[in-house]
């Protein structure tokens, strides 16, 4: 396999609601070996490595604002290093700038092993609200979730909503005899939690003693990560009763974090949502800008699966008008599970002198009315 590449294939896109729409458009994307370009800085003309030019790539555009080299940074995600000294190559998918500019919905870091297979994958995926995230995909695991969908604020044209979903769960169901039997046709009758569903065979012949039936299982997108006990039925083909069990489904955890922040009334709040299906540590850090003062009062919690903390920003004050405040949050078990969000911080004297500006406007306003008024009924009498 090369070290560069250009990419081409089709983008889609469909909407189903409030009327069906679909368009597709031929895209071109590069392909690097990350290795290779960190260690040579060349790329083909009219393309360049951390400089500027008419199209280029950089390592601060990727996984974080940092200047450091870029295959480290990926390398510190896949953890690369493999068994018998061999070292897994990573490819880097992406959008080159533009003249500096860069527009870049999302990338995509692929590690391939020695027979070119790809084993692993990182999605960074960015949004118009200066907000990123990172999703880890592991293709050696069959029964974790397969994808993860929307863990943030993607689209200006759609809501905050979003999903997982799930691999199928696949376990083994074995029906053994409690007596001795004839053959017959069985059917498994599952008793699935709501909002779970189940593929398995609707009837199946059992002829021996034991016979041994596929089930995979999807649980619900609400369903935390734990043990789940399925009670079974087994029903012949004459409608009856042929015996009961039961089956453990282990649901894996997945992980992730979702992050907002706004500024009201001269106050600061960040908003913090777990998006994994189970309890998970964040630490929540800020870089502000030179002049800019504010305090957390909160930067160390545990969040259960699914829930939302607030944290406040106290003791605000500025050297400007306005001023930026750069929020993360990363979870401490899993340095791969952040979100960030770019928040402008006026300062609370210009919110009040709006606020107090907006009032005179409207009293001023007020009065003009009032008068008005008195002079129309005194021109009456």
């Amino acid at each position: 396999m090369k070290n560069f590449y250009l990419a081409k294939g089709n983008l889609t896109h469909s909407r189903f609601v409030p009327k069906r729409t679909f368009f597709q458009n031929k895209q071109q994307m590069l392909l690097l070996n990350i290795k290779t370009l960190t260690e040579s800085h060349s790329l083909p003309w009219p393309l360049s490595y951390n400089t500027r030019g008419l199209l280029s790539i950089s390592d601060q555009t990727f996984l974080d604002s940092s200047n450091e080299n870029l295959h480290k940074k990926v390398r510190s995600i896949f953890n690369a290093a493999t068994s018998e000294g061999v070292e897994h190559r990573i490819f880097l998918l992406t959008m080159p700038a533009i003249l500096g500019y860069t527009f870049n919905p999302a990338s995509f870091f692929f590690k391939l092993d020695k027979d070119d297979q790809i084993t692993a994958a990182i999605v960074e995926v960015h949004n118009t609200f200066n907000e990123s995230h990172i999703y880890k995909l592991d293709f050696n695991h069959e029964n974790q979730p397969v994808r993860h969908v929307k863990e943030f604020h993607v689209s200006p044209f759609i809501d905050r909503t979003g999903e997982y979903e799930f691999s199928w769960l696949e376990t083994t169901v074995i029906v053994d005899n409690a007596k001795s039997q004839s053959w017959d046709l069985v059917e498994l009758d599952l008793n699935l939690p709501n909002g779970w569903e189940c593929q398995k065979t609707e009837t199946f012949l059992h002829a021996s003693d034991k016979t041994e039936i596929a089930v995979k299982i999807k649980p619900a997108l609400e369903t935390k990560t734990g043990e789940y006990k399925i009670a079974i039925n087994l029903t012949d083909r004459n409608g009856f009763d042929a015996g009961q069990g039961d089956i453990t489904v282990n649901v894996p955890q997945y992980y992730g974090v979702r992050i907002y922040a706004e500024q009201s009334d001269g106050e600061v709040s960040i908003g913090i949502t777990n998006t994994g299906n189970g309890n998970d540590y964040f630490k929540l850090t800020k870089e502000l800008d030179e002049g800019l003062t504010l305090y957390l009062t909160e930067t160390y919690f545990e969040l259960e699966a699914f829930e939302t903390k607030v944290v406040k920003g106290a003791g605000i004050e500025t050297s400007m008008q306005t001023q930026k405040a750069k929020f993360k949050v990363q979870s401490t078990g899993n340095e791969n599970i952040t979100a960030e969000v770019l928040l402008d911080v006026t300062s609370p004297q210009v919110q009040n002198g709006e606020s107090n500006w907006i009032m005179s406007v409207f009293l001023a306003l007020s009065a003009m009315v009032a008068m008005t008024y008195f002079i129309y009924q005194r021109r009456i009498q």
